[in-house]
């Protein structure tokens, strides 16, 4: 039995399919931000896909959430705080707003962490992005059911770079090699296993 496991969060406690293209419609149907902006739609799109280029070009590296945003300041021609209040008051609540309308929990990957939790083994979310608690309960799946919310950003890389799994596995106070990820991206949370980490793919 493992000490510990690991929930990605987006495309493993649910299925993201279209999420880019409905964050993409809705920057286009409201792409404003009142705290920073106004932002015209397309600069929304501008800003959308940027992230997404400088996010890949982070994969495996220790980093944090300021080199994200100063990636995509240097190439929006943004200053740093303008990019961090897109992200944080537009980008990410976009993201819970289109979970909250339009997606639902597996059931299954949720029951798989009942499960182990009943079992009395610690489980926590490791996501990606930010936002963890908020798009849980978008999704409906209780926070409090985890024994942690992390970030890999916020654990100072960008999966599948070693220090997020190993600095996961040190927040839960437990052995690598005793731990599970569960996720769906052999790219990125199967990186686990650079940490002896067992991966389990959804």
């Amino acid at each position: 039995m493992p000490q510990a496991v690991f929930f990605d969060l987006d495309g493993t406690l649910y299925d993201k399919k279209g999420l880019a293209r409905r964050l993409i419609f809705e920057a286009l149907r409201r792409g404003r931000l009142e705290a920073g902006g106004p932002w015209r739609p397309f600069k929304c799109l501008r800003l959308l896909a940027l992230e997404r280029k400088v996010r890949r070009s982070l994969a495996g590296k220790s980093a944090d959430y300021e080199t994200l945003y100063g990636g995509i300041s240097s190439r929006a021609g943004l200053s740093v705080a303008r990019v961090r209040a897109w992200y944080n008051e537009w980008y990410m609540p976009a993201m819970v707003g289109q979970l909250e309308k339009h997606y639902s929990a597996r059931r299954e990957v949720v029951a798989m962490a009942e499960s182990y939790r009943a079992k009395g083994v610690k489980i926590a979310v490791l996501s990606d992005y930010g936002f963890v608690r908020e798009k849980l309960e978008a999704l409906r799946i209780h926070p409090e059911m985890f024994d942690a919310l992390l970030d890999a950003p916020s654990l100072g890389g960008f999966k599948p770079s070693p220090s997020v799994f190993r600095g996961a596995c040190k927040c839960a106070d437990a052995d690598p090699t005793q731990c599970v990820m569960v996720g769906d991206r052999p790219d990125t949370d199967g990186g686990c296993t650079s940490v002896g980490m067992e991966y389990i793919r959804i």
